[in-house]
């Protein structure tokens, strides 16, 4: 790790698949290596597992039981998935902001933010969740930020007019301006003008971020919920 051609690997790790928590675990090596080792809330917090099928896990917040159910969103896995959720009460879906230099796992010559909006498209207007209440986080806002204006990246490089399916971006590569401008791609693909977006901007590391947005999710999901059931 103390290698320079390493860490400019790192650096350069648009298109590797190296895990973007990479470095802070290789930082940490010495600690984690010990006999003694015990994970810190941290290192739980920045443990990178892909989804592969469907994994589910139950819970309880003020006397609401939730169950949730996470389903891997790379291509191969959607199939497996996509048409056993007709009677969920919510759909959260999670789309990384910072993947707009990014290739995807399985080609890198397809965009990723390109491939995943065209997934939102395909869960926002599929016939299996028409009266089901959508949710999106834009997920990775600190790696978004840190590519914006350490890095110096350029979001016109993802919307640059080229491609019919999206707006070419013409805004001045702040962070506010880039989350807006990529929250509008997503937003105009909604087909059906009585539905509700609800839209979140994220960081899945940052414990205050996330309880603050889960207290919103748990209200909308509890709602919709009373709605299907005719209880409001």
């Amino acid at each position: 790790w103390q290698n320079e051609s390493v860490k400019m690997a790192y650096d350069n790790r648009t298109n590797l698949s190296i895990v973007d928590s990479s470095a802070y675990f290789f930082d940490e090596l010495e600690r984690i290596a010990s006999i003694d080792y015990t994970p810190t809330e941290k290192d739980i917090l920045l443990v990178r597992t892909p989804t592969t099928g469907i994994i589910s896990a139950q819970f309880s917040i003020d006397g609401n039981v939730f169950d949730i159910y996470d389903a891997g969103g790379q291509k191969c896995e959607r199939s497996k998935w996509i048409h056993c959720f007709d009677n969920v009460t919510a759909v959260l879906f999670m789309a990384s902001l910072s993947c707009f230099d990014q290739g995807l796992y399985e080609n890198v010559h397809t965009n990723a933010l390109h491939e995943t909006l065209r997934l939102w498209d395909e869960i926002l207007n599929s016939r299996w969740f028409r009266p089901t209440a959508i949710i999106l986080f834009l997920n990775k806002s600190d790696l978004f930020r840190y590519k914006l204006e350490q890095k110096q990246k350029k979001l016109h490089a993802c919307f640059d007019g080229s491609n019919d399916e999206f707006d070419e971006y013409k805004g001045d590569d702040s962070f506010d301006d880039g989350v807006q401008f990529i929250l509008s791609q997503f937003l105009k693909l909604n087909r059906n003008a009585t539905r509700e977006i609800y839209h979140h901007v994220t960081c899945a590391t940052d414990k205050d971020n996330v309880e603050r947005v889960f207290n919103d999710v748990q209200n909308i999901v509890v709602n919709a919920a009373l709605k299907r059931s005719g209880l409001v």
